[in-house]
């Protein structure tokens, strides 16, 4: 072992022991100490409480010059009573200042509020002694108090039936000290009634307090101990924390989720607006498409009327060669057969131009119309060209 441990030690023993040893309490008339003069039990009772007990109340905080409850090995002026962590201490007071503080015990166990509140609301003390206590009171510290505060009434009347008895047993003959002896047996009934209920309700509030005590108890062994409140008071908040911060993830994940959708349905909406416009210049390039296919066709029919109609003229050429041919001819016949003839041509000369006028007409409707219609009218027209034409082929060969 190192040398200053084994000091150390020694020290601490000297304290141990030094604090073992018991202190001597000087009483005397000094300023300094709670007895500031001695008792007097000869002297005239000035109040009439003689050997009486009075209760005197605690009250926290106020002087008090009687015995304290607790054993006591050091030199004083006062005490008082004062709440401390749940529990009643005994303060210490020498000089005008604060000397020492005492927990208040008893049986081994602190004392309550609670219980100084029910079980002992007032100290009992001698009427020589309580005379003693007030004086000092009012001498020291300027505090009175009424006789009511003290419940002096009781006593004051206890004196004044004594001296009417005693008066009464002079003057009054004995009957009068008969009803004074009936009054004052009543009086003590009452008082024992009084005294009786006063313990069947302290009897009640001890039994009241003990269940409570023991709910406690109970509760305590249910609980967990003090020493852990704080820990499970850091987990509880760390737990809380933990919940707040889970709830903040969670926010953000919706939130995200929310922009996520958001954007998937301005993407879903561009591309159906895309989609959209692309249907559209499809559609677009499509009409435009028919529409040149269209012209490609009228153009192609219109040249198909240019050629056929450059065959009808070819066919008219002809027809006319074939005219003159037949005219020559008909020249070498007789008048009768030429006059027939010419009337006939005449009359044939007019169905062609009849017909080549709604020919134009047709051939301008057919412009508009489908090209299957305009194909069947082609061939339409092109078989009663052919008839014709095989008809002046029939004629001619005739002729």
């Amino acid at each position: 072992m190192k040398p200053y441990i084994k000091l150390f030690l020694l020290v601490i023993s000297v304290f141990a022991f030094k604090a073992c040893v018991p202190v001597p309490v000087t009483v005397g008339t000094s300023t300094t100490t709670v007895y500031k003069e001695p008792y007097h039990y000869s002297y005239d009772d000035q109040y009439g409480y003689e050997d009486d007990y009075v209760d005197v109340p605690i009250v926290y905080g106020e002087p008090i010059y009687y015995v304290p409850p607790v054993s006591v090995t050091f030199v004083y002026d006062y005490f008082t009573y004062e709440i401390m962590d749940g529990y009643v201490d005994i303060v210490f007071w020498r000089n005008g200042n604060r000397y020492r503080r005492e927990p208040w015990y008893e049986h081994g166990r602190r004392i309550s509020p609670d219980e100084v509140r029910t079980s002992r609301p007032y100290h009992r003390m001698r009427g020589k002694e309580f005379y003693e206590y007030r004086e000092k009171l009012e001498r020291n510290h300027r505090i009175f108090h009424p006789d009511s505060y003290y419940r002096l009434d009781q006593y004051k009347q206890k004196q004044e039936l004594r001296e009417q008895g005693r008066q009464d047993q002079k003057q009054r003959p004995r009957e009068q000290e008969d009803r004074f002896t009936e009054q004052r047996r009543e009086q003590e009934l009452r008082d024992k009634q009084r005294q009786q209920g006063d313990r069947y309700k302290q009897d009640q509030e001890k039994q009241k307090r003990l269940l409570e005590q023991q709910q406690r108890v109970q509760d305590r062994q249910r609980q967990p101990d003090d020493r852990f409140r704080p820990e499970q008071e850091k987990r509880e908040q760390k737990n809380k924390q933990q919940s707040q911060e889970r709830q903040k993830r969670l926010l953000e994940q919706q939130q995200q989720e929310q922009e996520k959708r958001r954007k998937l349905t301005e993407q879903q909406q561009e591309m159906e607006r895309q989609k959209y416009m692309l249907d559209l210049e499809r559609q677009e390039q499509e009409g435009k498409r028919r529409y040149m296919e269209m012209q490609k066709r009228e153009r192609e029919d219109y040249q198909r009327l240019l050629e056929q109609q450059q065959q009808e003229q070819e066919k008219q050429k002809r027809l006319l060669e074939q005219r003159q041919s037949n005219q020559a001819k008909q020249k070498r016949l007789p008048d009768q057969q030429s006059r027939e003839q010419q009337q006939k041509h005449l009359k044939e000369k007019q169905q062609k131009e009849k017909g080549l006028r709604d020919q134009q007409k047709k051939s301008k409707e057919r412009y508009y119309r489908s090209d299957q219609d305009v194909e069947q009218q082609e061939q339409n027209q092109q078989g009663r060209e052919k008839e014709k034409v095989d008809r002046h082929q029939r004629r001619g060969s005739v002729y």
